[in-house]
Parts: structure tokens; C-alpha cells; sequence
């Protein structure tokens, strides 16, 4: 009896809320209706005279329910109407929007940290968490377990956009993202720049356990977080077992769940909002108080046409790429044994090609350049080859070598098709296999800026 009486009491709660709801649009379309005629006398959008007025009959009200509980609806109110009024001032035709964002990590991760960090300063603000709007423009954000969860999310239509991290580690998920980036569909659309720090944390209920970093048996992080704390883990925590776990939400999630040992974990500083943890010292965990970390947004646009054919071969190779060199099994040096570059190639005033290679992330810089570059159709093979030899860009660089890409021309005129081909050292024994993909002047300036 009394929870059908609490249920008919909810459902006249909720038919007064959809009224107030209706209410609520009405009061934004006559918010609509001044800002159009304030247009119409060249008048501001804004009339803070009106609104100091409106505050003040609040103020004045004999009713205390309305002085005291209806004050701060009154507030919001205005606030909504103001935002609502400059959101249709910068767009005036009224649209609609939502894009979709994926990004890696759950929850408050780094990446989730950097991609609000670069939205807000393009203008936009929380509605909510995961969740900002701006004119008229709302994005919504989805945290992935993986890289692969995340291209899946993109290619399947449920985000419009992802944001990886991609240069603060060769180990890790920042391999998994460069292998994203060979891949010939997606578009490299912006980049973020942004500053990380981590923190060790504990579970609350080891506190009084864990007095010493020395009492620290385990400590979950992903590899990426680790290497960035390897000043941290050299001095206070040697001997502790160290267990992998794919993000920094993740390892506070593994560190409470284990109750078998002392456990810690690195992560930021939205920790300190989790109530099951605590950060132990204040001391900051990251080498050099911080780490420098670019973020990558890439799209999956409609695919590009085929280029027209080309008189001269040489001109297939204009352009810019994103290449990617693995040594051969065997070789010296095998550590690390793949390499990711952007590849400009450019024609000079008597028709020559000339190749400059550059590294991108924090230390962007133009590492090498061809000496020599030559085109030639193979006729046994019925492919277009284009051979070059390559030198160091510092005088004291000792790189030298020469390499080769063949194509069918097929392939040269499809900007969805990769370019193969081999690279020799000539004084460091290395050699090994070449991957071209080709970007835009935009993606090559965004990767090398």
C-alpha cells in the first residue's frame, strides 16, 4: 500500500518536472525572441541591468521558500538564458550538434586529462563530465580499454574522432598507436601538447600498513607511467614487483583489488577525488617533476580518389609520407628495431628530387636528407622504382646508406595504397624493410611542428 502511494506520488513528481521542462524551452525561446530584436536595434546581447533587477526582486520576495530555495534557480536561470543567447550570437543559424570523441584510458585518465585541457581551450565547457558544449556544438567523450577497442569505435561509426597519446614512450600503448598511424584511412587532424604528472598512490586501508616506501611490495602501471617515474623507482622502490596494466585508471583499479599484497600505483592527480585511495607523500613521482606528452586526434574520412597519371614518374612520389623502418631479423643493433619518420619529398628548379626524413614528438627535427635520387621504370617487374641514397643532417652524424621504394603505378596513383621497399647502411650493418604512407602537408605539419 505505501509503495503504491510513494509511486503515485513519484509520478506527480515527474509529470510537474516535464511540465517545468516545457517551461524551461519556452523561457529559451523567448530568450531567442529578444536576442533577435536586440539584432534588429544594433543593441548587445547581454543586459546586465535587467538581470542586477530580476536578482533583486529575488531578494525582496516576502516568501522565504523563495528567498532562500528559489534564489538559486532564479541564477541558473539567467545563466542558461545568457549562455543560450551568445551560444545563437556566435551561431546564428541554429544547428544542433554532436561529435563523439573516443579516447584511451577509462575514467579520468591522462588522455581523458589532456583531451578536456585542449577542448576547453578551443572554447569549450562542461555540461558534465564527459559531456561540453559550445554554439550550439555538443561533444561527448568514451573512454577505450585499448587501442584496438578504440580504432574498433572509429571504424564501426560509433565516435567521430579518437585522441591517442603518441610520443611520451616506444614501449607500450604508444607502439600500439603507431601502428594505428600506418594505417592508410585514418586522418591526422590536430595535436596536443600537454604536461603530465604523476603521483604513487595507496589503498586507504593500507595506511597504517605502508608507513616506508620500503614496505611496497607491488606496484601496478602501465609501461609508458613507469618509464616516466624510472627516477622515482631507482632511488625509493627497487625491489618491489612491478605489474602491467594497460592505463593509470586501470592500475588504481588492480592496486584495490589486490588483497594479497601492498600494493601502490602511479597515477594523476584526479586520484585524489577517489575516496578508496590516497596519495602517499606529496613528493612527485615523474622524472624532472613532469613529462612533456603530445596527443594525436585522427578521423576516418571518406576515401581520397585516385591521382591522375603523371607524364614525368617522378612526380608519384611528391608529397609527404609517414614511414616506418624495421630492421631485418639478425641484424646489429636490433633494439627498438622499428622506426617511425615523416618523409617529405620535394622537386627542385632543374626537376630533382630531394628527400628530407624528420622525427616527430617532443624532440621534432629533421634527422637525415638524400644525397642522391633517381626514377626509373623496371620492366621485368612493371613497377616504378625510385632508389636514393641518404646522409645524416648533422656534419657529425655518421649515417650513410641508400635505400629503394617500388610500386606499380597503379599504387603510386592511390593514395590508399602503401609503398615498399628496403633500406642498407653502409657503415653500421644495419638494414631492413621500408613502409611508405602517404599524408598530408596539413598531417606532416601537424606530426612535425
Amino acid at each position: 500500500m505505501d509503495e503504491d502511494r510513494f509511486s503515485e506520488l513519484y509520478q506527480e513528481e515527474d509529470e510537474i518536472r516535464d511540465e517545468m521542462k516545457a517551461l524551461f524551452l519556452r523561457y529559451l525561446g523567448v530568450s531567442k525572441r529578444i536576442l533577435q530584436a536586440k539584432r534588429e536595434e544594433g543593441l548587445p546581447a547581454l543586459d546586465q541591468k535587467r538581470k542586477r533587477m530580476l536578482r533583486q526582486a529575488i531578494y525582496e520576495d516576502a516568501d522565504i521558500l523563495i528567498r532562500k530555495y528559489f534564489q538559486p534557480v532564479n541564477d541558473a536561470l539567467m545563466e542558461a538564458s545568457d549562455a543560450f543567447s551568445l551560444d545563437l550570437a556566435n551561431s546564428p543559424t541554429i544547428r544542433e550538434k554532436t561529435i563523439r570523441i573516443a579516447y584511451f584510458g577509462t575514467g579520468p585518465s591522462n588522455t581523458y586529462l589532456s583531451l578536456t585541457k585542449m577542448l576547453q581551450k578551443k572554447g569549450y565547457r562542461f555540461i558534465q563530465e564527459y559531456s561540453l558544449y559550445k554554439n550550439q556544438t555538443e561533444i561527448e567523450l568514451f573512454g577505450t580499454t585499448s587501442i584496438h577497442d578504440l580504432e574498433h569505435k572509429l571504424v564501426t561509426g560509433e565516435v567521430d574522432y579518437a585522441f591517442v597519446p603518441y610520443v611520451n614512450s616506444n614501449t607500450g600503448v604508444v607502439m600500439d598507436t603507431y601502428q594505428l598511424m600506418r594505417n592508410v584511412r585514418f586522418r591526422f587532424e590536430d595535436i596536443f601538447v600537454d604536461y603530465i604528472v604523476l603521483y604513487l598512490y595507496i589503498a586507504r586501508r593500507n595506511v597504517d600498513k605502508i608507513r616506508d616506501f620500503h614496505d611496497i611490495e607491488t606496484i601496478y602501471s602501465n609501461v609508458p607511467a613507469l618509464n616516466q617515474c624510472s627516477d622515482f623507482v631507482n632511488a625509493y622502490t627497487p625491489f618491489a614487483t612491478y605489474r602491467k596494466s594497460s592505463s593509470t585508471t586501470q592500475s588504481i583499479d588492480a592496486m584495490l583489488a589486490d588483497t594479497t599484497h601492498l600494493a601502490a600505483c602511479f597515477a594523476n592527480e584526479r586520484a585524489d577525488e577517489n575516496e578508496a585511495v590516497v596519495r602517499f607523500r606529496e613528493k612527485t613521482t615523474s622524472n624532472n617533476n613532469g613529462t612533456y606528452t603530445k596527443y594525436l586526434l585522427i578521423s576516418l574520412p571518406r576515401r581520397n580518389s585516385l591521382r591522375k597519371k603523371q607524364k614525368d614518374l617522378r612526380d608519384y612520389f611528391l608529397g609527404h609520407y609517414l614511414y616506418t623502418s624495421e630492421r631485418k631479423q639478425g641484424q646489429a643493433h636490433s633494439v627498438d628495431a622499428k622506426s617511425y619518420r615523416a618523409v617529405e619529398v620535394v622537386k627542385d628548379e632543374k626537376g630533382e628530387l630531394h628527400m628530407s626524413v624528420f622525427t616527430f614528438g617532443n624532440k621534432t627535427q629533421k634527422i637525415s636528407h638524400s644525397t642522391k635520387v633517381e626514377v626509373h621504370y623496371d620492366d621485368t617487374t612493371r613497377q616504378v622504382v625510385l632508389t636514393y641514397d641518404y646522409a645524416g643532417e648533422s656534419e657529425k652524424s655518421t649515417v650513410r646508406g641508400h635505400a629503394y621504394l617500388q610500386a606499380k603505378e597503379s599504387v603510386l596513383r592511390n593514395p590508399n595504397r602503401r609503398i615498399h621497399g628496403e633500406y642498407f647502411g653502409d657503415n653500421n650493418g644495419k638494414s631492413g624493410t621500408l613502409e611508405y604512407r602517404r599524408i598530408s602537408k596539413k598531417e606532416f605539419d601537424l606530426l612535425t611542428e
